[in-house]
């Protein structure tokens, strides 16, 4: 083989090798922001930001490690991304969500108006208020809700 034939083999086999690498490097960063996106989605669903109080269920609410936290948007439900899972007592995937809005909390159904959610035994339509202290009742659930200070749902 002469040396011009060598020089260009050689130039061909590393342009190929640099277009790989690039291509491999590209390909995981790719897959590295897929992932993270994928974190993140998956963090923003289960509850994430402020804590704005606690709930436990009321057979639970003596354990001190019942109590668990609600956060700016917290869903509640028997699936795995809710950030509130309660299995066992017949709560849909994602059952109700609770919100803080300005100075005022909110509870809003998720699931089926056939199934039950009531606070302190009052029928939820679609999206309604809620103060600290209240009794959600979902499935066969009833939650104690206990809303943190400076955020107790007063006017």
């Amino acid at each position: 083989m002469s040396a011009l034939k060598y020089s260009l083999l050689a130039k061909f086999v590393s342009v190929v090798f640099a277009a790989l690498v690039i291509y491999v490097l590209f390909g995981t960063i790719r897959n590295v922001l897929i992932e993270y996106k994928g974190i993140r989605k998956k963090i923003r669903e289960s509850g994430s930001g402020n804590i704005i109080g606690y709930a436990a269920l009321t057979d639970e609410w003596q354990d001190e490690d019942a109590w668990r936290p609600i956060y700016d948007e917290t869903v509640f439900g028997s699936s795995p991304e809710c950030a509130f899972r309660i299995t066992g007592h017949g709560l849909k995937g994602q059952h109700f969500r609770i919100t803080r809005g300005k100075d005022r909390f909110f509870i809003e159904r998720l699931c089926m108006k056939s199934d039950l959610l009531m606070v302190n035994e009052h029928d939820v339509r679609r999206k309604e208020r809620i103060r600290s202290g209240c009794k959600v009742y979902a499935g066969d659930a009833e939650i104690l809700i206990t809303l943190m200070d400076g955020w107790n749902g007063r006017d």
